[in-house]
């Protein structure tokens, strides 16, 4: 079987992401992905087949972008209702918010945030489930 990791660090807790150089802060929102959105990604800039995942009928995907720019996707995550508790499948920060040279410092703790926020929606308490 093989062995996936989740390569995302939660950097800072923010309400917004913010600018890793200036402090800046950028209103975002997390909206569904839908397949021909997913399909314009160049695929050397994301490690997983969000393509599989998107194309999934038990899965769905979000994508977090600032509200100001709802073009460019600055992170992803696929989700799956269990009826008890959501389970993240895959999380992804865009390249240009990975490493030392990271534009946006918040994007994985904001999508972990919007899951947490689903399970609470549902009634699920808030849990959810991934494994490494």
């Amino acid at each position: 079987m093989p062995s996936y990791k989740i390569g995302v660090v939660i950097d800072k807790l923010t309400r917004s992401v913010e600018h890793a150089l200036t402090g800046e802060r950028f209103a975002t929102e997390v909206i569904s992905a839908n397949v021909q959105e997913i399909r314009r990604l160049n695929k050397s800039e994301w490690l997983f087949d969000w393509v599989k995942e998107v194309s999934s009928k038990e899965k769905q995907v979000y994508k977090l972008v600032l509200s100001e720019n709802t073009d460019v996707i600055q992170g992803l995550i696929c989700l799956q209702d269990k009826g008890d508790h959501i389970y993240m499948h895959l999380i992804e920060n865009s390249k240009a918010n990975k490493g030392a040279g990271k534009k946006f410092l918040g994007v994985a703790g904001n999508l972990i945030a919007f899951a947490c926020k689903l399970s609470f929606d549902k009634g699920y308490e808030g849990y959810i489930s991934f494994e490494k």
